[in-house]
């Protein structure tokens, strides 16, 4: 039987978190060039990790959902506090009932709204 050691759980933690935070470093820019132009990659590692921190606050915990957690992040400047943040995503958020893919998803068709509803 095939054992994995605590010490090779860590090693394979650490190589997904790097790689998810890479992914999500070149998505970053990507979809914002504009913005992060010149901003150094270690920087905008470092807001990645961050946001994925704060996404884990609210149970967002899929790689998808925690990409555009980051997205809605830097586009409604959301801060580590959600009271920061527009009100109707702020209730999303903070809805017990939701888990985080509902939470996104929910924001996801919002989003969609209001653009639709843009002139």
């Amino acid at each position: 039987m095939l054992q994995i050691t605590k010490a090779q759980l860590e090693i394979f933690r650490v190589v997904a978190e790097r790689g998810f935070i890479e992914r999500q470093l070149v998505q970053l820019r990507a979809n914002f060039q504009t913005k992060f132009m010149g901003v150094p990659d270690e920087d905008l590692r470092a807001l990645a990790q961050r946001c994925r921190n704060q996404a884990g606050r609210y149970q967002i915990v899929f790689e998808d959902d925690i990409r555009h957690f980051i997205e809605c992040t830097i586009t409604y400047g959301l801060t580590d506090d959600p009271k920061d943040g527009p009100t109707w995503i702020t209730e999303i958020l903070c809805h017990a009932d939701l888990n985080g893919t509902q939470k996104m998803d929910v924001i996801d068709v919002l989003e969609l709204q209001r653009i639709r509803q843009q002139p």
